[in-house]
Parts: structure tokens; sequence; C-alpha cells
């Protein structure tokens, strides 16, 4: 238990549960507060650790209100509690089930969906330390993913090996999204965006259903026609069919009269987006590279054959016009291409800049990387 993951879980709680159709935390806060007060497992605990517990349990039921009813889900938040705070795992498993009153009922189907969403997560994320945080669930779920992955990726197609548990669920996934990849780059991209979706519809009326491929393709497509134009008219998408309310329940677009993609729906298309600029074979400037969105310039910088050292280093020598993860891509081309005195250069003058605070995180991580 660290104080500083404690202080930034409680943050990100209240961010949570400011959004419109939250969950009532205070409910759950509640529930939970009854249920270590009276269980005979927390009896020996002191106030602070019961504490410490109650807000590990009601930041996970509440960002994870989606999936409260996956089994696997339930597993998982259970596996955390009970080796972080040393409890019986049928205590913790009690624990979990009794604060969940809402949705006591296990979906099976939903199990499956979730492990296929943390594997998405797991997939596509460049930070696994935030990843970890964001998820609540502690980093043994990421790193027992990971070793099941590489179990999983290490059975030979030709001799059926048996894989039970965590293992055998991961092979399934991991077939499942071979194949989508095997028909589209983008296919990760795709599923992240699937699932955004489905975490949304918890905070609207109903029980939330995983959207299906042809709502997932759509939504994908007019994500990636924003980033191309960055602005639609509400009215004309309207006119389309388009459920623009929902896509700013989801934090993928802003906007009144327009419609303009956020930086989340940006880089769910960005890499998308990227491939169709490169495909064209048209030059990348400082210019060009300015005009796109924020997460297609990063993409477009990591991703672009065409690229030169000196146009790297130019971009470089100007960080305060580079969004934070595009600068963090040019250092990590230029820590791998450029000559050494031209790299020598650049991170001497990057670590004497004075940078805004926005960037200057980025700077220093991208730096430390190459360090390696």
């Amino acid at each position: 238990m660290s104080l500083a993951r404690l202080q930034a879980k409680l943050e990100r709680l209240g961010r949570l549960t400011a959004r419109p159709g939250a969950v009532d935390s205070a409910a759950l806060a509640h529930a939970a507060h009854e249920a270590l007060k009276d269980g005979p497992a927390f009896l020996t605990m002191t106030t602070t650790l019961r504490g410490a517990l109650e807000l590990d349990l009601v930041y996970a039921l509440v960002r994870h209100r989606a999936w409260v009813r996956a089994a696997s889900f339930r597993e998982a938040l259970a596996g955390f509690l009970s080796a972080e705070y040393r409890l019986a795992a049928s205590s913790a498993r009690e624990l979990v089930d009794v604060v969940a009153v809402d949705a006591v009922a296990v979906d099976a189907d939903q199990g499956h969906q979730f492990l296929r969403y943390v594997f998405v997560l797991t997939a596509t994320t460049s930070d696994e330390a935030e990843l970890a945080l964001d998820l609540g669930l502690g980093d043994g779920l990421i790193a027992g993913l990971k070793r099941a992955i590489a179990g999983a990726s290490a059975m030979s197609a030709e001799v059926p090996a048996y894989a039970g548990g965590l293992d055998q669920a991961v092979r399934t996934v991991m077939m499942e999204l071979a194949e989508l990849s095997a028909d589209s780059p983008w296919a990760l991209d795709r599923e992240r965006l699937r699932y955004v979706l489905f975490e949304a519809s918890a905070a609207s009326e109903g029980e939330p259903v995983v959207p299906g491929d042809a709502e997932t393709a759509a939504t994908f497509a007019i994500l990636l026609e924003l980033s191309r134009k960055k602005k639609r008219p509400k009215a004309k998408l309207a006119a389309e069919g388009v459920d623009f309310e929902k896509l700013r329940r989801a934090g993928l677009v802003y906007g009144d009269a327009t419609l303009e993609p956020a930086l989340s729906g940006q880089e769910l298309v960005a890499a998308a987006h990227a491939d169709e600029i490169i495909a064209t074979g048209a030059p990348l400037d400082a210019k060009r590279l300015s005009s796109l969105p924020l997460a297609t310039q990063a993409r477009l910088i990591a991703m672009h054959p065409g690229m030169s050292v000196e146009a790297l280093a130019t971009l470089a020598a100007t960080p305060a016009t580079l969004s934070p993860r595009a600068l963090e891509a040019v250092v990590g081309r230029l820590a791998r291409e450029a000559p050494a005195e031209v790299w020598s250069e650049t991170r001497q003058k990057l670590e004497g800049a004075a940078l805004p605070v926005w960037l200057a995180g980025a700077a220093q991580r991208a730096l430390a990387e190459a360090r390696r």
C-alpha cells in the first residue's frame, strides 16, 4: 500500500464521480464501511488500513461500473484486495459481492469481454504503470496477463497444450484478436473504441451492452473523418444518424454547433490517419504537421519513413510547438537515428530548455528512455 497511489486514486475517484450519470460512490462507500466494520475478517485491521481498503474497493467499483457483473472482474478485484491486504481469498470475494449489491447476478459473457478488454488495453498501452493505476486492480493483473500471453504465444498450434484458468482464456482472446488483426492493422484500436463506447453506455439508463461490429466500425469511421477535417457541423452529423451525445458522453468529441475530435478520440484513429497520410507519399514538414490533430502528429513522427534527421532536429529545436507525445516521438527517433554529434547537441538543448510544465515531463521521460 502506497500513500502516493492512494492519493492519486482518490483524485481519480473525484473526477469519475463528477461525470454525468456516475454511480453513487457515497452509497458504495457506506456499504463498504458497514461491511468492513462488521466483518470478522476485518476486525483486527487498523482504522487507516480499513480506510485504504474501502478506497480501493469503491474506486474499482466506480471505475468499472460497466463490468461489475463480469465474473473475471470480480475475481481480479478480490485477488487484488486479498494480496494487497493479506485477506483470505474467500473473505475478499465475499466483500466484493456484498458491496456490489446492484449487480449480484454474474454474467459469463461479460467475464470473457472484461478479459478481452484488459488484454486490448495492455497490448496498446505505452505506460503500464499508468494503466495499472487507472484500472485500480494492482500490478498483478497486468503482470499475470503478460505471463499468460507469453505462455500462450509459446504454445505450438500443431501440438495442443492444456492451459487452465487465465492461460486458456488468454489464448482464446489472442486467437480472436489475431484473426481481426489479419484483416486490419487497426483492429486493436477499433477494439479499444468498442470498450470506450461500452463503458460510456453504463452512464445511461438500462443495462450496458457491448457494441457490435457495425456500430464500432461506423464510430471509428466518424472519428477518422473528424481527424481528417478537424470539425464537422453537428446538424449534418445528426442528419446522418450520428449519436453525437453518446460520443460526447464517451469523451470522444466536443463542441456545440460543430463537433471536433477530443484527444482521446484522435488517439483511437491516429494510426489509421497516419497510415493514410504516409500512403499519399507527400512530404512532411513542420507546417503540414502543425495542421494535423495532436495524436496524428505523434504517430506520423514515430512512423513516417520520409522524415529526415534534419527535419526531426528542426522539430526538436522548437519543442513548444509540439504536443507531449509528439516531443517524445521526436526524441525517440533522434536517439535511434541521428549521428552522435546531432543527438548530443539536441539532448543538451532539451536538458537546458525552459519548457512548459506539460512538456517538461515528456522531455524528461523521453531523455530517460533514450539513456537506457
